[in-house]
């Protein structure tokens, strides 16, 4: 009979292992958590630009949905990518 070992394939084991990597990867997900953040505030700040890029002139209640959308959205990114940071509550 074949024995079969079943080895999980993730970051689990290389991040216990190698502090050094562990660290590396936590500062990548910290980088990504503030571009997230970076493009919030731009888009809170550029109304007319995102306006523009989605094509919805004046700015009227679609505008503003779309905004809530993008906006949510980066938010659950950002709750995605460091769980233990930003922890989900009421999302």
């Amino acid at each position: 009979m074949l024995s079969v070992r079943f080895r999980p394939f993730g970051l689990q084991t290389p991040l216990k292992k190698n502090e050094g990597f562990k660290r590396l990867y936590e500062l990548a997900k910290q980088i990504q958590v503030y571009d997230l953040m970076d493009e919030i505030l731009d888009i809170s700040d550029n109304l007319d630009a995102f306006a523009k890029r989605y094509r919805r002139r004046p700015i009227n209640e679609d505008l503003i949905y779309l905004v809530r959308i993008k906006i949510d959205e980066i938010k659950w990114k950002t709750i995605h990518l460091m769980p233990r940071k930003y922890k989900c509550i009421g999302v």
